[in-house]
């Protein structure tokens, strides 16, 4: 069985008509979303907050913080906030 070629044809690129780049309908000048600043602190609004080692139900808890503590957020990831150095809570119970 022979083997096939496979043709590849060269097109010349070309500038794309500055109509064909935005939103026909688009009147008005939109403005760009602006994102509400992050908290830095956040209260416990749950009875009693474990604090694990690891952003996950299965890690070690380290810690147990009460309803209204406040605790300050170094960041989040995937539901979880990170408050100190393998201290993490459950996002959804601090606001």
């Amino acid at each position: 069985m022979a083997k096939s070629k496979k043709v590849v044809q060269e097109v010349p690129v070309q500038e794309v008509p500055e109509e064909l780049t935005t939103f026909p309908l688009l009147k008005e000048k939109v403005e760009p979303v602006k994102e509400e600043p992050k908290k830095t602190e956040k209260v416990v609004i749950a009875c009693a907050l474990n604090v694990r080692e690891a952003p996950s139900f299965g890690a070690k808890i380290v810690a147990t913080i009460e309803k209204g503590t406040k605790v300050k957020v170094l960041g989040e990831a995937d539901g979880w906030t990170r408050i100190g150095d393998k201290k993490w809570v459950y996002s959804e119970y601090i606001e």
